[in-house]
């Protein structure tokens, strides 16, 4: 009986723990959402539904996907720790969560994230990790959120203007920087 716990347990453990290394890896490698390649069916949505112009709408759907992709980070790492117990899990996921989350970014940008961006991934990775633990015992409900987020966030990064103009828009705003 105890060793079929200790599988069990094991096999618990390494499957989204797998997942959220893959996912790592892919936010490391993998562009992630602009708002020059946000979907115009998105952009037009969001100016319909919130009164936003094309700017602010695009700005917005780029920011919820990358927000979802940081989140996560949180999701995927509570679902790695869910065979423990909340109480040692929890405040573990709560503290991992933003330090994996700005590793990540820092490798992805190759500089450390200025303030603002450091409070936007510190702040959605927590909700991320928040959510992962309220999750933190139904396997079913976090495989439908990582199935859901992954989708969303393919769609989000699929391309949707040449690279010239990603590239011209970047260069623009090092040069204001």
């Amino acid at each position: 009986m105890l060793k079929n716990n200790y599988i069990n347990q094991k096999n618990s453990i390494f499957f989204p723990g797998a997942l959220l290394l893959f996912w790592l890896i892919g936010m490391i490698f993998l562009m992630e959402p602009s708002p020059l390649k946000t979907p115009h069916w998105l952009v037009e949505t969001l100016q319909s539904m919130l009164s936003l112009s094309e700017p602010n709408a695009r700005i917005f759907a780029t920011m919820v996907l990358r927000g979802f992709g940081i989140g996560m980070i949180g999701v995927l790492l509570a679902g790695a720790l869910r065979a423990y117990p909340l109480i040692w899990s929890g405040p573990l996921v709560m503290i991992l969560t933003p330090v994996l989350a700005l590793s990540v970014k820092w490798i992805q940008y190759g500089y450390f994230p200025l303030r603002i961006q450091i409070f936007f991934i510190v702040t959605v990775a927590l909700f991320g990790a928040l959510s992962g633990l309220s999750l933190h015992r139904s396997g079913i409900a976090i495989v439908v959120m990582v199935m859901f987020v992954v989708g969303l966030f393919a769609w989000g990064v699929s391309t949707g203007i040449s690279d010239d103009l990603d590239e011209a828009a970047r260069a623009t705003g090092i040069f204001l920087l």
